[in-house]
């Protein structure tokens, strides 16, 4: 799994997408990659995406990685 790529195209659909797709199952090889994500997506100029993003941390339990 290497969302990284899509992370860096900068297209408002596939933002959209990404955030609204990361998985939320947590114990994985993967969890502070999938964090990293979320927390890139926290300054978007989209608010949907910026509350995506902070409804995805919520979930996955990290919370503590919003800092605004």
């Amino acid at each position: 799994m290497n969302f990284g790529p899509l992370v860096e195209m900068n297209d408002p659909d596939i933002n959209t997408w990404l955030i609204n797709n990361l998985p939320v199952q947590l114990g994985t090889e993967y969890d502070d990659q999938l964090d990293q994500i979320a927390v890139h997506f926290l300054d978007d100029p989209d608010e949907e995406i910026r509350e995506s993003a902070r409804y995805r941390l919520e979930e996955r339990l990290a919370d503590i990685l919003i800092t605004h």
